[in-house]
């Protein structure tokens, strides 16, 4: 009702004023202007903004509220040729001083009509900063054989570099194409247009028609009334244009326009270049107009940057900013070699990638004291890998408008004009920002370690100022040059930072993840508070420190913060201590369990407070659906939308929010990732809520992408679940406990996690799908929910279905205290936990510790983190834990499960280094078989000495590769689990496997699809491999094949064809599964280890003399090389795997293991050896000793071999076994049987060719293959001696092999013609 008065008033309102027309059907062209005093900070203040003219008359458009505001809003006016057509209409007279109104009322349907074509009416578009662009230069000719000065080989020459044999020729090694190319390291390339009639990227056109040369009149001038005008050229252009390709305009981008010029040729012809449109540059042909700033100048325009401009005696100077393209040149004949400002190389992003991360944020930065201390490294710098993210940074932005850089001019910067080795600060144009626009940046200051602090008063609103100084500038003291500066919010205290300041910020090994206990107040020796955190490296006290702010990074949220001073950022016993002002309850709410704290702040929200995007759930259909973009999109969103800048639009249906809330509005807005059904999709809004409900974005995702990852019901956010792998903690053995006392310990309900005493696995949840490996389940690290176990129970618990996880403690202990952590943000229900002493659990030999009972409605357990203490210690083996989903949906995400025991006193008379042996709470505590355990003189006693975590329990490294070897191991893990889910691969699976590992979806790794990454110079091993395979052999290509369903893998070289199709396929998916997952991880990796190790040569020929005897001109390349060699260690993880498993087979494993029934192997005695060698390798590497690396690269490859052997062996036996031993009756173990093959069939080609073509052909995947082939008395052991006779050759012994082991509880011998040899030195040798 309220509504409908509303309106009334309106309309009675509108008429009482006096009026030519009331209640009528009119139209109108929209014109758009600002008057004076308008809010131009609210494009929705229509009333000012638009005006109409009728006939000779212009009207202010007044828009009545509710229907009409929205309509009008949504209809893409565009100024001056949208006419407008509305069905209820007034039109007001001019009465003194009213204005004539225009006036729309609240009933009105409105529609519009464009008076220009398609082409005239797009909105200015963009071209996107990363990728490939492939420029079209037009020359026009016309009817007379008016035409530029330049030729078009003058033209190409001078873009693009493309040398000729002229008079004009500029430096053909920098142009536009190559500064573009190095400015962005490769992300921003400039291309030549290819096609029908394009010489070098240049199309000459004739246009057709005569230009009609300007007549000046007396004042000098020439008009369109004597004249060809500019404009009118340019369609003609363009008319011919279309003529020659209908497609042109988006075949190619930019286009380039070269006019002729002569001040008296064409009617309003401008002097200067000028751009008109998206992809469009104008350039007038005066022979100094063609300079390389003013080409990146121009295509930096079509990237949306705006000009760079700097003061002058007070005023303003556009284009003065000579450090920047975006500027000008005060030499416009000189190719100076010249990159970007701070503000555009933030926008343009090329600096900012994972790994290698060169942006720093400071958005919140506004209390007394608080400061960032660092080091800006410039471009050339950071794009020659001499950049390290842990250290450097190359922009940093403080608050929303203010940027600095290091302008080092060197490099690809080298001719920088302005600023050279300075610190510019930069500041961008604020109204613009607020509109989402990259608009004029302006330069505040240039500074070095001379000047006096640079100085922004009132910088957060609050009186207090923001100072930066420059400490210290770095030129040619290192590897990489720097500025070490310093920025602060300046205040009236003492404390002021200087650059004698500790910079604050937490060691890059001390990883702060809280644990489940709260924090508390402490008062011995001062008042401080603690924060238990997990395990991870204990750093040193703290002096001197100053307060500053720390971050609380919570799932799915961004979180909260602290301003605190730091005393210790962890102590041995995992505490994090501080001083602060604030209270104990605020401290625990935001440091809460789970949370991960950081010193730097996270990225700030982009999504808007008011809005909350969340799908629909009522929706017939799914509620997101992709657009293709045409003339009715076009008309609905013209207002903001401006055209695609990735390959998809989207629009998804949400819950009504109260108001309509626009993106920015500008082309191509800021990508963000946004996280919905456990998986993420990088997007750029378009809109956030057309008509309060409506999520219009843009996506490189395919439909079926964002309709699995934005369900119905979910909650869309820019904070996705966290991997806390990435921030767990890396074990390393501590010093040795002193000796618990007779009586035995309780590790209290107080103990830190690092005390718990992890399991073995002897199952999972029955009758349901299992995803993942469950032994993530006690590795110790809190995993995210992408390497959780997965399981499926009911949605809400009703029905009630329970499923459960089952650990084995290895023999009956006495149990304190169970942890359990499943995913965040839901309760779950049906929590039980029962002890047993049977693995079966029946009913009269359990006991329930804990019970919340079977009811839908008994949400319980919260997810992050369940402890329950035993009031009585139950004496148990077995522990199960059960759960029947969950208040959101039916599935449950197991992330860790852990058991507190008392911990027996050590007996003297235990064998020494027993697995079991550790002091009471030990941090490297675990279970039988536990991948940490290992005997007294193991390799890892010496972990403490190693600076980094150590590679498989041996190898240290002197760089920390730790991310790669889970990154090895973590991208290897979840490719197999995606082609061979529970229930068997499926031609999905096989695609989902293949978008992961080469498409990238899911994929926070991407390793392996760039494996090898190093191919300058090629490895011994990949020399073999081409001569076996072919010299184009690509693993990747043949796990490609396998992936697909129809693949076949044909080899140039002696290789056996392998056919993963219909032809060979009998048994669901095998063939291709097992192909693509071994093949993967024990070829593709291995190769990447040689070629790693190939370049650690390479390096080391390049000037590592001897990092001892020439440490001072030695050091920066012997540690590169190092490096390198670390890395090839890190990479063996995967071929290693496949030793620890062959290893079981073959009795051949390491550390004291006694290949007990259920006994889990740590290590093979094959990988050790490689490891152990890889540590000799390192100090021949570190040396500059070249001939003792080669060497030990030579014994690496024997040592390696043998797990392959193993491998190969173990599945000729099982196909012998087997009868008939055909391919079509166990595809599984022939595919895994040509998988281990293709590691060690090259070498073994080397030594013997008919070895080699015997193995290939027993397991060639190729139709009516059967083993033994042709010769029936071709058994398992000539078989096995095939391989044998070439250990020597292949430099192994039958020792390092050993023999194939039957586990059978009623054998336990080895298999009969497989059992171990004897090495005879002399008895084999090499076949033919």
């Amino acid at each position: 009702m309220r509504d409908r008065i509303k309106q009334f008033s309106f309309f009675i309102l509108a008429c009482s004023i006096e009026t030519i027309h009331c209640g009528e059907n009119l139209s109108c062209v929209v014109q758009r202007t600002l008057l004076k005093g308008s809010n131009t900070e609210n494009p929705y203040s229509f009333e000012r903004l638009w005006r109409c003219t009728i006939g000779d008359k212009s009207y202010k458009v007044v828009v009545a509220p509710n229907n009409a505001e929205y309509q009008f809003a949504d209809k893409g006016i565009i100024p001056g040729i949208t006419q407008l057509t509305v069905s209820d209409a007034d039109l007001s007279a001019d009465k003194g001083d009213t204005e004539n109104l225009f006036i729309i009322n609240s009933n009105a349907a409105i529609s519009t009509f464009h008076t220009k074509p398609k082409t005239s009416l797009t909105r200015r578009k963009l071209l996107q900063k990363f990728g490939e662009h492939n420029a079209l230069v037009i020359r026009p000719i016309d009817a007379n054989g008016i035409q530029p000065s330049w030729t078009a080989d003058e033209i190409s020459n001078a873009l693009f570099g493309v040398p000729f044999l002229g008079h004009r020729k500029f430096n053909e090694d920098v142009n536009m194409r190559t500064q573009f190319n190095d400015c962005s390291g490769g992300k921003f390339q400039v291309k030549m247009a290819e096609g029908e009639g394009i010489k070098n990227g240049v199309l000459e056109v004739n246009v057709g028609k005569a230009i009609v040369p300007c007549n000046p009149d007396t004042k000098n001038k020439c008009t369109t009334e004597n004249a060809t005008g500019e404009l009118t050229y340019r369609e003609w252009i363009k008319d011919a244009l279309n003529s020659w390709n209908p497609d042109w305009y988006e075949m190619y981008r930019p286009h380039i326009f070269i006019y002729p010029y002569d001040k008296h040729l064409l009617a309003n012809q401008k002097g200067n270049t000028a751009l008109y449109h998206a992809y469009d540059i104008h350039f007038n042909s005066l022979d100094w107009r063609l300079p390389l700033n003013l080409h990146m100048h121009e295509v930096g325009h079509t990237t949306g940057l705006g000009h760079s401009d700097r003061m002058e005696d007070g005023k303003e100077k556009e284009y003065g900013d000579f450090s920047c393209m975006m500027g000008s040149n005060e030499a416009r004949d000189v190719r100076s070699k010249m990159c970007f400002n701070a503000v555009k190389s933030w926008w343009l992003g090329w600096y900012s990638e994972p790994g290698k991360e060169g942006h720093e944020y400071l958005y919140s930065m506004d209390k007394p004291g608080e400061f960032w201390r660092g080091k800006l490294v410039g471009i050339d710098d950071y794009l020659n890998d001499k950049f390290d993210e842990k250290e450097h940074k190359v922009i940093l932005r403080i608050g929303p408008v203010l940027f600095m850089m290091f302008n080092r001019k060197k490099g690809v910067n080298d001719g920088v004009q302005m600023y050279g080795d300075k610190v510019v600060i930069v500041k961008q144009n604020d109204a613009e920002l607020k509109h989402g626009k990259q608009g004029n940046s302006m330069v505040q200051a240039d500074i070095d370690e001379t000047n006096d602090p640079f100085t922004e008063t009132n910088f957060a609103g609050n009186g207090l100022d923001l100072k930066v100084k420059v400490c210290s500038i770095n030129i040619g003291k290192g590897r990489v040059d720097y500025a070490d500066i310093i920025a602060y919010i300046a205040n009236d205290s003492s404390e002021v930072p200087d650059c004698d300041t500790p910079v604050p910020s937490r060691p890059v090994k001390t990883k702060l993840i809280r644990d489940t206990s709260n924090c508390v107040e402490e008062t011995d020796p001062a008042p401080h508070f603690t924060c238990r955190v997990l395990q991870t490296i204990p750093s040193e006290k703290l002096q001197r420190m100053p307060n500053i702010e720390v971050f609380s990074l919570r799932q799915n949220a961004a979180g909260c913060s602290i301003f605190l001073r730091p005393l210790q950022w962890a102590s041995e016993e995992m505490k994090f201590s501080f001083t602060s002002d604030e209270s104990l309850s605020n401290i625990n709410e935001c440091f809460a369990h789970g949370t991960r704290l950081e010193t730097s702040p996270p990225k700030p929200p982009i999504i808007p407070e008011n809005v909350k995007l969340e799908i629909r759930k009522n929706f017939n259909g799914h509620p997101c659906s992709e657009v293709i973009p045409n003339k009715e999109v076009e008309d609905h969103f013209n207002f903001y939308y401006t055209g695609l800048c990735e390959k998809h639009l989207y629009v998804c249906r949400i819950e009504d929010i109260e108001e309509k809330i626009r993106a920015p509005d500008y082309t191509c807005n800021q990508q963000l990732k946004l996280y919905g059904n456990e998986c993420g999709i990088v997007v750029r809004p378009v809109h956030w809520a057309v008509q309060k409900n409506q999520f219009w974005f843009e996506s490189p995702a395919d439909e079926n992408e964002v309709k699995t990852c934005f369900p119905k019901g979910t909650h869309l956010t820019e904070y996705g679940s966290f991997d806390i792998n990435e921030f767990a903690p890396t074990r390393f053995p501590t010093k040795a406990a002193e000796t618990p006392s007779d009586t035995p310990t309780v590790t209290g309900t107080d103990a830190p996690t690092s005390r718990i005493h992890v399991a073995i696995p002897v199952g999972g949840s029955k009758d349901t799908n299992v995803d993942n490996d469950v032994s993530v389940l006690w590795d110790g690290r809190l995993n995210g929910w992408r390497d959780s176990v997965k399981t499926w129970g009911s949605e809400n618990c009703d029905p009630w279905r329970p499923k459960w996880v089952q650990l084995d403690l290895g023999e009956p202990k006495t149990i304190t205290k169970i942890h359990v952590s499943m995913q965040v943000d839901r309760t779950y229900c049906g929590t039980k936990y029962v002890l047993s002493n049977n693995a079966e659990f029946p009913t009269n030999d359990i006991e329930v510790i804990y019970d919340m009972g079977t009811s839908p409605d008994s949400h319980e357990m919260q997810s992050d983190g369940f402890i329950f203490d035993l009031t009585t210690p139950v004496d148990a083996r077995y522990v199960r834990v059960y759960s029947g989903g969950s208040d959101v949906n039916g599935s449950m995400y197991w992330l860790e499960i852990a058991v507190w025991v008392i911990n027996k006193k050590v007996e003297t008379s235990s064998p020494t280094g027993s697995p079991t042996d550790s002091p009471t709470g030990s941090p490297t505590e675990s279970p039988t078989g536990s991948p940490t355990d290992s005997p007294t003189g193991s390799p890892t006693d010496s972990a403490s000495d190693c600076a980094f975590p150590l590679v498989n329990s041996v190898y240290c490294p002197l760089h920390d590769v730790s991310v790669l070897v889970d990154a090895t191991k973590n991208e290897a893990k979840r490719f197999g689990s995606l082609v061979d889910p529970q229930g068997g691969s499926t031609p999905e699976s096989l695609q989902a496997g293949f978008k992961y590992l080469y498409e990238g979806i899911g994929n926070n790794y991407a390793h392996f699809k760039t494996y090898p990454s190093y191919t300058a110079q090629k490895s011994e091993i990949l020399m073999c491999y081409e001569e076996y395979y072919g010299s184009d052999y690509e693993p990747n290509n043949v796990v490609k094949q396998a992936l697909d369903v129809d693949g076949i893998a044909t080899y140039t070289g002696p290789a056996l064809t392998q056919y993963f199709d219909d032809t060979v396929r009998t048994d669901q998916y095998y063939i291709n599964e097992e192909s693509a997952k071994k093949i993967n991880q024990y070829t593709t990796a291995l190769l990447e280890m040689y070629q790693l190790m190939e370049k650690s040569v390479q390096e080391v020929k390049d000037g590592c003399k001897s990092y001892v005897g020439f440490k001072d001109s030695s050091e920066v390349q012997c540690q590169k090389a190092v490096k390198s060699w670390d890395k090839a260690a890190a990479v063996q993880d995967g071929p290693n795997y496949l030793g620890t498993k062959r290893c079981q087979n073959y009795l051949t494993c390491g550390w004291d293991h006694e290949n007990k029934v259920g006994e889990v192997a740590t290590i093979a005695i094959a990988n050790q050896k490689v490891l152990n060698l890889f540590q000799v390798g390192q100090n021949a590497v570190r040396t500059g000793d070249i001939v003792g690396v080669k060497g030990i690269i030579k014994l690496i490859q024997s040592a390696q071999i043998v797990s392959y052997i193993q491998g190969v062996g173990r599945y000729a036996q099982k196909i012998a076994a087997k009868e008939p031993p055909c391919l079509k009756d166990f595809n599984k173990e022939y595919a895994e049987g040509m998988a281990f093959s293709t590691g060690m069939l090259p070498q073994l080609y080397m030594c013997d060719r008919s070895a080699a073509k015997t193995v290939d052909r027993t397991f060639q995947l190729v139709e009516d293959n059967c083993f033994p082939g042709s010769k029936n008395d071709f058994t398992i052991e000539a078989f096995l001696g095939v391989l044998r006779k070439n250990y020597q050759c292949l430099g192994i012994t039958c020792e390092d092999v050993g023999g194939l082991w039957n586990d059978d509880p009623e054998v336990l011998d080895y298999y009969t013609g497989a059992e171990p040899c004897v090495t005879m030195y002399g008895e084999y040798v090499a076949g033919n």
